[in-house]
């Protein structure tokens, strides 16, 4: 994996991370009706982005050479 697929796969996973903890945040501003388990995922996903991404720019992730 090249440099520039890294940044895009980082950049990709930390966005992701940042719409997933900018829904979870507004489940609560709004008081939405959505099951524990919803909200339960969306913090998930938020944090194995965020982390994902963290650690893809730090130089892990698939092939790294």
């Amino acid at each position: 994996m090249n440099r520039g697929q890294r940044r895009v796969l980082s950049t990709a996973l930390l966005m992701l991370g940042v719409v997933a903890s900018l829904t979870f945040i507004l489940m609560f501003v709004f008081d939405a009706h959505v099951s524990d388990a919803a909200v339960l995922k969306t913090l998930c996903v938020a944090f194995g982005a965020i982390t994902g991404g963290l650690y893809v720019r730090a130089g892990g992730g698939p092939a790294s050479n």
